[in-house]
């Protein structure tokens, strides 16, 4: 018994001493990012809309989900990120500001909407940050149009 305990503690310690411990580090998935974005739209002479980026904030956090609009009415527009190579990576349809919808008490009393065209408004968009993502562009949806703005991240 002896003997048998000897070996036992034996090969024990020689198989522990002879083992390497390796340890690999994982990188950890970058932050997500929030893209806050503000701009001005305005009405040009010619009639058709241009927008400034009136200021560009990237802060870490994460968006909740949030329904989205049909992109297929002719008054939204689309915030697209695009990669370096210009694939879309991600897409955002907003109403279009130069045409927002009101709500108001009428003389009844009762709550009414009402879409109203205006000449200029600031207006900001806020989306979630797709890795690999490096500029933002708005256009107008349902129309092959250049874009009114590229905003490099």
């Amino acid at each position: 018994m002896k003997i048998f305990t000897s070996c036992l503690f034996l090969l024990f310690v020689s198989c522990s001493t002879t083992k390497k411990w390796e340890f690999v580090e994982i990188e950890a998935p970058p932050a997500p990012e929030i893209i806050f974005l503000n701009y001005k739209a305005y009405q040009s002479p010619e009639g058709s809309p241009r927008v400034i980026l009136l200021s560009k904030i990237i802060a870490n956090g994460k968006i909740k989900v949030e329904s989205s609009l049909d992109s297929n009415h002719p008054s939204t527009w689309i915030c697209l990120q695009y990669d370096a190579t210009h694939k879309t990576l991600d897409q955002m349809v907003i109403q279009n500001p130069l045409q927002p919808t009101i709500e108001f008490v009428n003389d009844a009393g009762e709550l009414q909407t009402k879409t109203i065209t205006v000449d200029s408004i600031e207006f900001s968009v806020r989306m979630q940050r797709v890795p690999g993502a490096k500029a933002v562009v708005l256009v107008a949806a349902g129309k092959e149009s250049k874009p009114f703005i590229k905003v490099d991240l």
